[in-house]
């Protein structure tokens, strides 16, 4: 067994597992922490959506280069406030409305004091003296003026420019089945009760495919034996037109083999605990091994099965014409590509801690949550997402080097430790709470903030003491509030959400949100998020409403929650 800094490392055959020192019970995971990275776009062009109305160069170099980063996607664009006019343009123009010309000119010329009215009776002066002496001469003041220069255009903030792309995004139908064979609903979101906790998933068909009247290529499934959470998420590729039809088959398949394996797998235990009892001993002991192995290879199996079921879709549609219509072309494996996330979450016998397997092919995320521990001790990752050949590849299921089996053991994680919810997610939000190894915090900070989620009953600090201490935390909180964008899908509907980067921009200002979380539950009171809506739909909002700069993907997210919450 060699130990380093943070723990055990425990081998199941292959298999790699990190364990620490706390009694030897809970499982840190095995992730690689990418650096920071700032890129540097050096692209001037800018792509907007098909729209009638004309792209506007922004006039902020630093929007320019986030922008040009997404050359597939509608840029975030910002245009260039119009200077306002010079006092004297005001003016003449003013004084040359719709009126004679000696109107003008008489309107035009200063009255002259009672002194001076003999010389109004004076002969009249020549046309091109009457001319100049209409027109007053100006002061030094007035010329000063004139001749300063305009005032430089201001950048427009965050939110213009979040609004004004908002704005850029059309909403176009799924195609009918008729045009488009195997359809997926707009919205998708289910839940399942079960013993250890609820479960809870949607996915929201993303911006781009609003955009150009397409498909989602996400799918996700869930179900339960008994207290065992299974959760599988799958994202099609996004340059293949059926890997939606490959993310539904991989996902549902991965969830039903392993609610048939561990059906069978319970079923000769007199009673359950006796199932769960081996996960409390000692990683590295005989019983933990010998009751965890048959689950490891469960795990891996699913994706192997999971593949299958890919396999088994493409061969169904290959000779169908109406998808070689689509493509004009034959089907081909490779257009049913699809990632692949696959997570078991279990009592570790009675010690009320949670043992979560985990693998995974492709990008996402898969995260633990400890929302009673400490700030820096609250997340773990339980996935690492992997990539091709070439920058912004991914893996994906219809490889065959990726499901065998020395390949699905490295990409095998457990964790055994206190948790309270465990996420499985798309890059379309795994992206968007970069770098994960920090910002899973963060979503669960904005899914209390917006009223998704509740604090569990054990995080709720109890209510201020005396008047003082509730009239401090009134203050602290008033003035923050959310922000409303308009709703692609309608925009004369507009959502108003929180978003914690506004108000803790760093872990530093995020930690005491964290710390007593029930300020974060009472500043979902201003979110357009009902608190009487089951929760699936209410992170189906959430998901289909929070606004972000370069973020147009599909989104999915499963909540797992591991005990009862307020």
């Amino acid at each position: 067994m060699e130990q380093d800094q943070q723990g055990y490392q425990i081998p199941i055959r292959t298999t790699k597992v990190i364990m620490n020192d706390a009694r030897q019970r809970h499982a840190d995971v095995r992730a690689v922490i990418l650096p920071d990275v700032t890129l540097y776009k050096s692209r001037s062009f800018i792509i907007v959506p098909d729209v009638q109305e004309p792209a506007v160069i922004p006039s902020n170099p630093v929007a320019a280069q986030e922008t040009a980063a997404t050359p597939a996607k509608p840029a975030d664009v910002q245009e260039t406030p119009v200077a306002p006019e010079k006092a004297a343009e005001a003016q003449e123009t003013a004084a040359t409305s719709a009126k004679p010309a000696e109107a003008q000119e008489t309107a035009a010329a200063p009255i002259k004091p009672v002194e001076a009215q003999a010389d109004a009776v004076a002969p009249a002066k020549p046309v091109a003296d009457q001319a100049t002496a209409a027109v007053p001469a100006e002061s030094p003041a007035s010329q000063a003026e004139a001749s300063a220069p305009e005032p430089a255009p201001q950048p427009l903030s965050d939110d213009d420019v979040l609004r004004h792309t908002t704005m850029l995004w059309q909403y176009k139908d799924i195609p009918d089945e008729s045009v488009e064979p195997d359809r997926k609903p707009e919205t998708y979101a289910m839940h399942r009760n079960t013993p250890a906790g609820g479960m809870y998933g949607a996915r929201v068909r993303g911006k781009k495919h609003k955009h150009e009247g397409t498909n989602s290529d996400d799918w996700f499934a869930i179900d339960a034996v008994d207290r065992i959470q299974l959760i599988a998420v799958a994202d099609g590729a996004g340059s293949k037109h059926f890997s939606r039809i490959g993310a539904y088959a991989a996902s549902e398949q991965a969830v039903k083999y392993l609610k048939e394996k561990l059906t069978d797998l319970t079923a000769p235990c007199d009673a359950v605990e006796t199932f769960y009892a081996p996960f409390d001993e000692a990683t590295d002991g005989t019983a933990f091994q010998a009751a965890v192995q048959p689950l490891v290879l469960a795990l891996q199996q699913s994706m192997q099965e999971a593949r299958e079921a890919v396999e088994t879709a493409y061969e169904q549609r290959a000779e169908q014409p109406r998808y070689a219509d689509v493509l004009g072309r034959k089907p081909v494996l490779a257009d049913f590509a699809s990632t692949l996330l696959v997570t078991i979450a279990l009592p570790a016998g009675a010690t009320g801690d949670t043992l979560v397997l985990s693998c995974q092919v492709g990008d996402g995320m898969i995260a633990a949550i400890d929302a009673a521990a400490p700030f820096d001790k609250a997340q773990r990752l339980l996935g690492k997402p992997d990539s091709g050949e070439y920058v912004g590849e991914t893996e994906f299921l219809v490889s065959s080097r990726v499901t065998e089996t020395a390949e699905l053991q490295k990409r095998t994680m457990l964790y055994r430790g206190h948790v309270t919810h465990i996420f499985a997610m798309t890059d379309g939000v795994a992206d968007d709470y970069f770098p994960n190894e920090k910002e899973m915090r963060r979503l669960y900070c904005d899914l209390l903030a917006n009223g998704v989620l509740l604090p569990p009953k054990g995080v709720l600090r109890a209510t201020p003491g005396t008047l003082e201490d509730a009239l401090e935390e009134r203050r602290s909180l008033r003035n923050i509030k959310p922000i409303a964008f308009p709703w692609v899908n309608d925009k004369s509907v507009e959502v108003a959400l929180h978003y914690t980067r506004r108000f803790a921009p760093t872990e530093d200002a995020l930690a005491p949100y964290w710390t007593d979380q029930r300020k974060l539950a009472m500043l979902s009171a201003d979110a357009d998020i009902a608190p009487g809506d089951p929760i699936e739909q209410r992170i189906a909002k959430w998901l289909d409403n929070y606004t972000v700069r370069s973020s147009a993907d599909d989104r999915t997210l499963v909540v797992a929650v591991r005990e009862a919450e307020a």
